[in-house]
């Protein structure tokens, strides 16, 4: 039986460099961890205001320049990395509140 996190919609036109930012969109494990919520705003802080902090909708509206943009930064690509990092250790953890 697949978990239900295995299986994660990801329907954005992203740079593959970054494209991980769709998965973390549909995990709300985003908001209780402002390292990820930079992700989003650094990309674009206007846009993250305008759409309330909301990630999906982020990813529907930013520019693909401004996208391809941080992909060219070692900065956030190393950043981006070690929330990734985070993140996967999180959700192969054992003793969570659901099992």
């Amino acid at each position: 039986m697949a978990k239900f996190h295995e299986v994660n919609p990801n329907h954005f036109s992203m740079p593959q460099r970054i494209v991980r930012l769709g998965e973390l969109a549909y995990n709300l494990w985003w908001t209780w961890n402002p390292d990820v919520q930079r992700l989003y705003k650094r990309i674009d802080s206007d846009l993250w205001e305008q759409t309330s902090h909301n990630p999906v909708q982020f990813l529907r509206n930013v520019e693909r320049s401004k996208l391809n943009a941080v992909t060219n930064d070692s900065f956030y690509l190393d950043f981006y990395d070690r929330s990734l990092l985070a993140f996967d250790q999180y959700m192969e953890r054992d003793y969570t509140w659901y099992k």
